[in-house]
This record gives structure tokens, C-alpha cells and sequence, in this order.
């Protein structure tokens, strides 16, 4: 139970002294002494000085984890592009990186992807490879939770069905774990927003994905399958038709036979009538889905992220305002505060407690 209380405050604070530590977790000193012992002798605490040396007499020795033995790493896989942060053992960031990729990537070459990015941020921050103990890995898709295997990818074609968990873990030295890349940032920004029990993450980008944490925790459902907003009907088709990045540009080619992103009819929505038209059908749809969200969990907040949710061309008073017309009540909006991040910080924060929890079980059983 100590070790467990020492890690988690080391986790959570950083850099301690043993003072700190009897003061924040209650154990005494003499514990505090004997589980700080049995961390010195895996390596898994180092000693440091306060940044601050202008107090009188002599300063007082800070202990932290030792992210030369222990670290962890995010994988933010998307349809255009791999996002990857390696973090230390509290799960904050010590180096990121993104790499191209398509619609047409394979498992063998996601694999070397990932291969080639965790080696190459480790050694940014001079971290040994072996030093990696979880690695969360979030996609677009539905992660089956007995098999691992992928399902309802369509932005990533070739991975559907795929059994990518046996294959990571015939490649890979260290555990890793599959996870929605939606409800991976659904964790992060409730984790970062304080004292919230329960909230909702709507991602839009390319496609459109829900995170729902209850009892602050993530409702991932029976199957993974809770979250998948974008098969609801609405209109002539689904939700996602409509909000998404790519509704947008088809709605928009619709209209003008022009092809533009999603960033530029939101943009232009004030000056051009077609992007009006389009943002307005756009806007509608989000109302509604929000309202749908809000009646269907009651969460204390709905956070909007995503590359289109981020940049969104009326603030969300308006927003609620079309809420209203449909629906007999709203919930707080917000833009997510970790904007491109958060699946990454979420991945992190996962991949540092998951850790935890093995090293503890390896140090009881030593």
C-alpha cells in the first residue's frame, strides 16, 4: 500500500522531499525512508536539488521518478497524419513528433511507423528504448475489447479487421494498449478540467466521435461502441453528413462544384453565400446533436475538439441559442484547452497509471 501511495504522489506532485511526501500521503517517516529505499534499488527514483537555492542552510534533497527507467508513450493515428509523444512516468510530455501518412496505410507500415518514431523521440530526450513501460495507442475505430482487432475504420481502410494488438505485441518489448482516439481525449480534457464527475468530448474532423466520461470514468460501452455518434440518422443520411469535416466539403461541391476544406467554407461563412448556406446546415446539425447529448447523459460539460470542433465560426453562445430552438434545456459548451493534443494527453496520463500498476505488481511479487 505505501509504494502504491509513494508512486501515485511522486505522479501526481513531481519532485518531493521526504518531508513533502510523509506531509501529502500521511505515512510516516520511517515508511516513507523504507519504500523510497526499495524504489532506489530498481532505479526507479533519483535524487535532485530545488531549483530554488536562495533559502537558508541546506536544501532540502527532492525525489522524483526516474524517467531513464520509467517512461511512457501516446500514438495519435489519424487519417492523415501520426502524432506521437513520449512522456515520463507522470505522463507529461518530454518530446513529440508527426509523420504523413493516408487512407492506404497498412498494419506492416504502421508498425515501422511506430517503430521509427518511438526510437527516434527517445533518443531527442535521451531516454533508452527499453526505458518504455506502456505505450496507449488511439485510432479512429471501434477496438474490439476481447480480440484488439479493428472495426468501423473508414478513414483507414486497410486496418479493418486487423488483430493489430497481437501484432504490436509480437513486435514491440513493452505492453501496448488500443483505445478510441475520442475517448482518449475525452479522458485527458476531463482529468485537465478539475472536479467534473461526468462530461462529453465531440470530436469533429474528418469524421465525427464521441467520448462520454461518467462517474469519471470512460463509458467505452459492452462492445467499444459507445461514442459512435456518427451512424445516428438525421435527414436524408447520418450526422456525420453534416458534422464533419468532410460533409462540409461534400455539401459544399454539392453546391458549387468546387472542392475546398473545411477550414476555408467555415472561414468564408460571413462573405460567401454558398459557405453560409453550408456553415448554417452545419450549425443546425451540431445544435441538434449537442441537444441529443445533453438529454441522453446530463454530463456537466459537452468540450468540442477536433480540427474543425477547435475553429468553429460563432461562439458557442450562438451555439446554445440553436440548442434552445430544439430542445428544452442545454449544458455548458466549451472548446477543449488541450486543442490538437488531447487524445495525446489522455494516452499519456492512461499509459502512466497502467504503468504504475505493473511496476507495482512486479515490486510486490519481488
Amino acid at each position: 500500500m505505501s509504494l502504491d501511495t509513494v508512486i501515485q504522489a511522486l505522479q501526481r506532485h513531481g519532485a518531493l522531499s521526504r518531508a513533502d511526501l510523509s506531509r501529502v500521503t500521511g505515512l510516516s517517516k520511517p515508511t516513507i525512508s523504507h519504500t523510497i529505499e526499495r524504489l532506489y534499488q530498481r532505479d526507479l527514483v533519483v535524487e535532485q536539488l530545488p531549483l530554488s537555492q536562495g533559502q537558508v542552510g541546506r536544501p532540502r534533497t527532492l525525489l522524483r521518478l526516474n524517467s531513464k527507467q520509467w517512461a511512457v508513450a501516446a500514438i495519435d493515428l489519424g487519417g492523415t497524419q501520426i502524432r506521437l509523444s513520449v512522456g515520463d512516468a507522470s505522463g507529461q510530455h518530454l518530446h513529440r513528433l508527426a509523420f504523413k501518412t493516408n487512407a492506404t496505410l497498412t498494419a506492416q507500415q504502421l508498425i515501422a511507423l511506430i517503430q521509427r518514431g518511438l526510437r527516434e523521440a527517445v533518443a531527442a530526450v535521451s531516454i533508452p528504448f527499453e526505458a518504455l513501460k506502456t505505450v496507449v495507442l488511439g485510432l479512429p475505430g471501434v477496438v474490439d475489447p476481447d480480440t484488439g482487432a479493428l472495426n468501423f475504420v473508414p478513414n483507414l481502410p486497410h486496418l479493418e479487421g486487423v488483430p493489430l494488438f497481437e501484432l504490436l505485441s509480437r513486435h514491440f518489448p513493452f505492453p501496448f494498449l488500443i483505445e478510441n482516439d475520442v475517448n482518449l481525449a475525452a479522458y485527458g480534457q476531463h482529468l485537465q478540467s478539475g472536479d467534473l464527475r461526468s462530461s462529453i468530448f465531440l470530436g469533429i474532423g474528418t469524421g465525427l466521435g464521441v467520448g462520454v466520461v461518467l462517474n469519471s470514468e470512460v463509458h467505452s460501452g459492452h462492445r467499444g461502441r459507445a461514442g459512435e455518434i456518427g451512424y445516428v440518422p438525421y435527414g436524408h443520411g447520418t450526422i456525420e453528413d453534416i458534422v464533419s469535416g468532410a460533409g462540409l466539403q461534400a455539401a459544399y461541391q454539392a453546391r458549387t462544384g468546387q472542392w475546398r476544406d473545411a477550414h476555408f467554407i467555415l472561414g468564408a461563412a460571413n462573405s460567401n453565400a454558398d459557405a453560409r448556406a453550408v456553415t448554417d446546415t452545419f450549425l443546425a446539425g451540431l445544435a441538434w446533436l449537442l441537444g441529443l447529448l445533453s438529454v441522453s447523459y446530463d454530463p456537466e460539460c459537452i468540450f468540442l475538439g477536433g480540427g474543425v470542433g477547435l475553429h468553429l465560426p460563432v461562439d458557442l453562445n450562438a451555439v446554445s441559442i440553436q440548442i434552445f430552438k430544439q430542445f428544452p434545456f442545454t449544458v455548458p459548451l466549451a472548446i477543449s484547452s488541450l486543442g490538437d493534443d488531447a487524445a495525446l494527453c489522455g494516452g499519456l496520463i492512461k499509459a502512466a497509471r497502467v504503468s504504475a500498476e505493473q511496476i507495482l505488481s512486479t515490486l510486490e511479487n519481488a
